[in-house]
């Protein structure tokens, strides 16, 4: 998938009236998912990614781990939004995330706490933490 098409789709599916909108969303939601990827698998799952969002995902280095709710209250509060919205907005571009890196959107979400696969099968409960 390219950067127009991986845009085009967070846009369509969001609702957003601009691609200004989803790519400020995406860029937020890679942003903020970086800093929670180790530094050292952030390299080759940002390769996967189009070239147009791999900034976005290196930008910053991992902070520790935090939980989905800490991560969803960071895009709430970069976006001005609400928690609610943050949730909906993150299923968004994880949605299109699991189209773009099918491969690697399951080496990515390995690397993360369980409760994080909430984001790719939003019915399913948490993975059990060894």
């Amino acid at each position: 998938m390219d950067y127009h098409e991986f845009v085009e789709t967070v846009r369509r599916r969001g609702g957003f009236a601009s691609d200004e909108r989803a790519q400020r969303l995406i860029g937020t939601t890679l942003e903020t998912l970086g800093e929670v990827v180790p530094d050292a698998d952030r390299t080759a799952l940002a390769a996967q990614l189009p070239a147009e969002l791999r900034g976005a995902f290196a930008q910053r280095p991992a902070d520790q781990s935090y939980s989905l709710d800490e991560f969803l209250s960071r895009i709430a509060a970069r976006e001005g939004t609400t928690f609610e919205d943050a949730r909906r907005d993150a299923l968004i571009v994880v949605s299109v995330l699991r189209e773009a890196m099918p491969d690697g959107i399951e080496a990515l979400w390995a690397r993360l706490p369980g409760e994080y696969r909430r984001l790719l099968n939003p019915g399913a409960p948490p993975a059990p933490t060894l």
